[in-house]
């Protein structure tokens, strides 16, 4: 479930039938982005309906947003057994980079 909460009270929820994960806010603190199902929704703070349709419908392992450039980047781990990608994208969902990591990345580390 996806709760919008103001002071102390609850003012909008969602529920996810697939469940979210990896939950994060971009720089300007107005769009959400999340894994369902593995594949990345955005959802704008203001929103109250999960979009017809997901931000990237491929599924990936984990997202979180570059503080330096606001770009999302996301894990995929391939198929398990060799070196996975990172990529980032921009707010249009278009592909910016990519880079080999390695076996099923999960985590980011931003300096």
């Amino acid at each position: 479930k996806l709760v919008r909460i103001s002071g102390d009270a609850i003012r909008f929820s969602l529920d996810l039938e697939a469940g979210a994960s990896d939950l994060v806010i971009n720089r300007t603190k107005d769009l959400l982005y999340f894994l369902n199902d593995g594949w990345i929704y955005r959802l704008g703070i203001t929103e109250t309906s999960l979009p017809a349709v997901p931000f990237l419908a491929r599924s990936y392992t984990s997202l979180a947003i570059d503080p330096l450039t606001n770009h999302l980047v996301v894990a995929d781990p391939r198929n398990l057994t060799v070196a996975g990608e990172v990529l980032s994208f921009d707010a249009q969902a278009q592909e910016i980079s990519r880079f080999q990591a390695g076996v099923f990345p999960r985590h980011f580390w931003f300096e």
